[in-house]
């Protein structure tokens, strides 16, 4: 079985459960001490060879966040828990969060933003009208920190965000950073580049890159969502990350997580041609000797107390 982890931080808002508490996080670790814990690596390599030690869990991360070093790292050591970080490589030492953060900030945390945003992707014009969500009042805040995806969004700006994240999403780097540098504008919007907030920089993944606990993977140069890029763009990004882990951190990676959890057929071939061992999903299925290496899947821990990952992680084990 392979878990997915995004963060181990506490947010004010975390509308897709990415976050989970530093002191769940611990009692996670806690409950894992009965498995086999395994690096995902040498679990795709059981996978493959269909000799899948029994009772094993894999941990992986996603993105690269800085708190996967300052936070969960410590925590990991503690346990002797393994672990895969799969990185984002062209995030790395930017001192800017990730884009999806500053959406959240923006859309679900200040108080007061103007009454009309209008935004040009791809020749196609989008208006939002703010009118009735410009003021954010403190019900309507308390809301946005209960708010899980996919619920029901309970205020306008909740349904705005969503629409603003689905028209960002599919969009190259380049055009993901200038919408949202138009946004921060539009909100006059100060972003907090605390460091558990940001990408990972060098120092820490060459730290990372020669840790015995530690495997780095891969996860696209810009968290690119690969099925809407074409067969080309998404080569160069899963083969581009693979080669700035080896130049620049003297890792040969080998395994893939897709960002969003997206992916075709063409991804799939792609994994093939450039010889991984595995790749992961975000789907929440059991892999047996019969899974196909580039679509095994994985399942995504929320910011639960050990007692109540306990009682998840038997449901799931269930699956097997």
């Amino acid at each position: 079985m392979t878990l997915s982890y995004h963060r181990v931080t506490e947010t004010e808002v975390d509308p897709w459960e990415l976050s989970v508490s530093p002191k769940n996080f611990e009692e996670q670790l806690q409950v894992l001490q009965k498995f086999r814990l395994l690096s995902f690596e040498k679990f795709a390599l059981q996978q493959r060879a269909k000799n899948i030690s029994p009772n094993s869990i894999c941990i992986t991360f996603d993105d690269g966040y800085g708190d996967n070093f300052l936070t969960a790292k410590p925590l990991l050591e503690r346990y002797d828990c393994p672990a895969t970080f799969f990185i984002a490589t062209g995030y790395t030492n930017q001192q800017e969060n990730f884009w999806w953060d500053e959406l959240d900030a923006i859309f679900l945390l200040r108080q007061r933003l103007p009454e009309q945003l209008t935004v040009a992707v791809r020749g196609k014009q989008f208006q939002f009208d703010f009118t009735e969500a410009r003021e954010l009042t403190p019900a309507q805040l308390q809301q946005h920190r209960n708010w899980i995806y996919p619920k029901e969004p309970p205020t306008k700006r909740c349904q705005i965000y969503l629409a603003v994240w689905a028209m960002i999403t599919p969009l190259s780097y380049e055009e993901k950073t200038n919408v949202m540098q138009l946004i921060k504008v539009w909100a006059g919007y100060q972003p907090n580049h605390l460091p558990e907030n940001l990408p990972m920089n060098e120092t820490q993944l060459q730290s990372l890159a020669t840790h015995p606990l530690i495997k780095l993977g891969l996860h696209t140069v810009t968290h690119c969502d690969l099925s809407t890029a074409s067969a080309q763009q998404q080569y160069a990004e899963i083969s581009d990350c693979q080669e700035t882990l080896a130049k620049n951190y003297g890792v040969l990676a080998t395994t893939l997580a897709y960002p969003y959890g997206h992916y075709n057929a063409e991804t799939l071939a792609i994994a093939d041609k450039l010889k991984l061992d595995a790749a992961v999903t975000m789907k929440g299925k059991a892999i047996t000797k019969k899974t196909d290496p580039y679509q095994m899947g994985r399942f995504h821990v929320k910011n639960w107390s050990g007692e109540k990952f306990e009682r998840v992680l038997a449901e799931w084990i269930k699956i097997y």
